[in-house]
């Protein structure tokens, strides 16, 4: 397994409990087959037909990583009273 690939699978790894969803069992069935697909067949190449023209070298170079999660304190009550009823 690459370098790359093995810090998205560690960045993943890290981050799963704070994932939105994380209590979703269908969520994080989907996340592991994913992930266990991502580690087998690693970053798409030029011989898959889909991917023949984009290079993936910029991703596969540049190690990503997630944000933080930051407590802007707005939830859904506070968002809600702006939601215009009428327009929905």
């Amino acid at each position: 397994m690459s370098d790359s690939i093995q810090h998205y699978v560690h960045e993943l790894g890290s981050a799963r409990g704070s994932l939105p969803g994380n209590d979703l069992d269908w969520l994080n069935e989907s996340r592991d087959m994913a992930l266990q697909s991502f580690r087998s067949q690693g970053f798409p190449t030029h011989r898959a037909e889909d991917w023949k023209y984009t290079s993936i070298r910029p991703i596969e170079k540049r190690q990503f990583k997630l944000p933080q999660q930051i407590d802007h304190g707005v939830d859904a009550a506070a968002v809600n009273k702006y939601i215009c009823k009428d327009m929905a």
